[in-house]
């Protein structure tokens, strides 16, 4: 049996509480996340979904390449992420995802469902706000 000490210094044989509750707190996050990582790999995977994604390319792969990559793939580019090679993006094409990940995408993840869960400006927002941007009429308009 282990004895858990409240205060003190732990003794041999015998764990400090303050041990027992960072692992358990540890174990828990870690639970949580892996969850949280399968529902949405779930969701990805449905081949008939639409609506908004994340796109993660290699950090390495220039803007230019994963914009033209989700043109190609029938999506319209919402923003780049503050994620190295992510880029978000929406499209009411079935099948998006697979045609992401065989141009090059090595995750393709639903959008995060709130505005309020949107981590350094990803998934908020909509093109639709910047009306006056000539980069973004060119984007919609196509590649070239």
């Amino acid at each position: 049996m282990i004895n858990v000490k409240a205060s003190g210094e732990a003794e041999r044989g015998e764990l400090s509480l303050h041990l027992v509750s960072s692992a358990l707190l540890l174990g828990t996050a870690v639970a949580v996340c892996a969850l949280v990582v399968a529902l949405l790999l779930r969701a990805a995977a449905d081949p008939e979904r639409t609506g908004r994604f994340t796109a993660f390319f290699p950090p390495a792969t220039p803007a230019e390449v994963r914009l033209a990559a989700v043109v190609a793939a029938g999506g319209v580019p919402v923003r780049e992420s503050w994620i190295p090679g992510a880029l978000e993006l929406e499209s009411e094409a079935p099948g998006i995802a697979r045609r992401l990940e065989e141009l090059g995408a090595r995750l393709v993840l639903p959008g995060l469902p709130s505005d309020l869960l949107a981590a350094g400006g990803c998934s908020s927002g909509t093109l639709a706000r910047f009306p006056d941007r000539p980069a973004l009429r060119k984007l919609v308009a196509g590649p070239f």
